[in-house]
């Protein structure tokens, strides 16, 4: 028996280090297409429920980890610094400029970022996504008793456009 679930969630991304234009910032109406070869214990394969919560996870994410750069992404005026007249004022006061501009940065990271959901890959291409429904699926099933014994084979599918997809199975998957 194949049991076959399909499901969409919308996600951004971008890989870094390619040369095209996939190097920025989009997003896609990914789609998901599981496919599970096995016999039903009890009543069922598996519980349609458990495989909405695994491609839900990706559901409005940027799926990279959280990059650096958006450490800089704000600079606040540059402190003023008063008229000191002898090197250990200066210091001192240099020190505590730093720091509150410093911590100005943080606060505006801390404040702009926190709201959105970020990923954990590194290089969230089409295939890494495959790879990794395909990991949490396969764990979903040894759960439930099936990978063990090799009673079930999965196929991922993961569409980032109507003409573009990728498939991952038992036999690809690390």
């Amino acid at each position: 028996m194949i049991l076959t679930f399909e499901r969409a969630f919308d996600a951004a991304h971008f890989l870094p280090g390619h040369k095209g234009k996939c190097r920025h910032l989009h997003g896609h109406t990914w789609r998901v297409i599981i496919q599970i070869d096995a016999q039903p214990r009890g009543d069922m394969i598996v519980d349609f429920n458990d495989l909405k919560a695994i491609v839900d996870e990706f559901d409005h994410r940027i799926l990279n980890k959280c990059p650096p750069m958006f450490d800089v992404i704000y600079i606040p005026p540059k402190p003023e610094l008063p008229v000191c007249t002898d090197r250990e004022q200066l210091d001192a006061a240099a020190k505590s400029a730093f720091k509150t501009y410093t911590d100005k940065v943080k606060t505006f990271r801390d404040e702009m970022f926190s709201f959105m959901k970020w990923g954990w890959f590194d290089y969230p291409s089409a295939e890494n996504i495959a790879k990794d429904i395909h990991k949490r699926v396969t764990h979903l099933l040894g759960d439930l008793g099936y990978i063990e014994k090799k009673q079930a084979h999965v196929i991922i599918e993961v569409w980032e456009s109507d003409n573009s997809s990728v498939s991952c199975d038992d036999h690809e998957s690390p």
